[in-house]
């Protein structure tokens, strides 16, 4: 198998629905932020202020440029001038100094590194006379200053959060990162949201929406040392309206498997506390907290949709290169499985946009250790038609399923074999 390095790389796509060129990816390198990101770019214009509402819906935030970032950036620009497309007014992007003139931060609030230097010779300092605070990227890759209510630009360029922060001490579980902080003296729920906005733009107060993300927190408050009558604020709250249970970012709060419904008198306890054992309700002014667990909603670096155009699955591709064992159990440590594929059309979608020459031969689910190929509890047989010429081959020991991507459909190996792999989590 030959061996895989390096990451996802950004490509551009065609949205036959919108008409609109996207641009998407995850960032190899780490700069001014600590995460992986997606970027998508919108050729619908509106000014600086109304479309940082838009990215918020999208729990997204104008693009915080830095060296990965810029390359996608490029990537698209060129596309555009082998297009014969001129930008001439540029595209927004997260550059700021709206606090202090000519303090140059990104819109999550990190400043800009004093090295940097990709004004245009006429572009910086900008003119405070006519409020020109928010910044473009042009089509030579320079940065430019506008007014933030100007409406010329031909797009704006996002990212989403892909992967867990590297610093701060997070967890990740399938689509979320959680961190979890002990105070040594009592905080309310309010400064509690707060802290987690310090730890990271987009994180909040935890949601917890399944029993694995419970059991989840509830292992990493027992590695902390709490004990049973300890407990964290997370994001519940009817503050808003008494009986309907929101979190920060404005989704409903669910019970799940009928468990874990809020068991104080509510009246006037309106935020909400979760134990080992039990989610509580109490007042944010005298909550006995012990401290508090935040969480980010991870976007999907790729999502399979259904016939009826539901999400199936997301697929998290890292990076990280192990046996089929170590993937097997890496997979699983973040609630997620070994890729499955039922149907020819599900492995065609990741051949298309997944597989690179840097990623490789992944491994999948597909395995014979049992004696028969089947996908890793599954319980599914692996259909025959997946197979590539010559395969299985009933070689000894071959018993552990990859992708072959340059001839479109799966091998087996050697399960000692080291290489990437691909994780699945099932969406419904």
């Amino acid at each position: 198998m030959r061996p895989a390095t390096g990451h996802y790389r950004p490509r551009l796509t065609l949205d036959p629905e919108l008409n609109d060129l996207a641009l998407v990816g995850h960032s190899d390198i780490h700069a001014y932020i600590e995460v992986f990101a997606d970027f998508l770019l919108e050729p619908r214009v509106e000014s600086s202020s109304s479309f940082s509402s838009i990215f918020q819906s999208w729990d997204a935030v104008i693009l915080t440029t830095h060296i990965s970032a810029r390359n996608a950036t490029r990537r698209f620009l060129n596309q555009a001038s082998s297009e014969n497309a001129v930008l001439q007014r540029g595209l927004w992007i997260g550059l700021n100094d709206k606090k202090e003139e000519n303090v140059y931060e990104w819109e999550d609030g990190r400043k800009i590194a004093d090295t940097i230097d990709l004004f245009g010779e006429q572009e910086g300092p900008n003119s405070p006379g006519v409020c020109e605070d928010c910044g473009r990227i042009q089509q030579n890759m320079w940065w430019t200053m506008w007014s933030c209510r100007d409406t010329s630009a031909e797009g704006y360029v996002c990212e989403m959060v892909t992967d867990c922060p590297t610093s701060g001490n997070w967890t990740e579980l399938r689509n979320k990162c959680f961190h979890l902080a002990k105070t040594s003296k009592q905080v309310d729920f309010f400064h509690a949201q707060g802290l987690c906005q310090q730890q990271h733009p987009q994180a909040n107060l935890a949601k917890i929406e399944s029993m694995s993300e419970l059991n989840h927190i509830v292992s990493v408050m027992m590695d902390a040392g709490l004990g049973s009558n300890d407990a964290l604020w997370f994001g519940a709250t009817d503050f808003v309206s008494e009986g309907s249970f929101i979190y920060p970012d404005g989704s409903a709060v669910h019970s799940f498997n009928g468990l874990h419904a809020f068991s104080a008198a509510n009246e006037d306890k309106d935020f909400s506390l979760v134990k080992q054992n039990e989610w509580l309700t109490e007042a944010w002014d005298y909550g006995d907290a012990s401290g508090y667990v935040c969480s980010i909603d991870l976007s999907c670096q790729l999502s399979w949709r259904a016939a009826d155009n539901s999400t199936k699955s997301c697929y998290i591709y890292t990076g990280d290169k192990s046996s089929w064992y170590g993937a097997k159990a890496k997979c699983e440590e973040s609630g997620m499985h070994l890729v499955v594929f039922e149907t020819r059309e599900e492995m065609q979608f990741i051949l298309a946009n997944e597989i690179t020459e840097d990623i490789g031969y992944p491994w999948t689910g597909a395995n014979a250790l049992g004696g028969s190929w089947q996908w890793d509890g599954m319980g599914l047989p692996v259909d025959s038609s997946f197979w590539i010429p010559g395969q299985p081959s009933g070689g000894e020991d071959e018993d552990c399923g990859y992708l072959n991507s340059d001839d479109a459909g799966l091998g087996g190996f050697y399960c000692t074999d080291v290489d990437s792999f691909i994780c699945e989590f099932q969406l419904n």
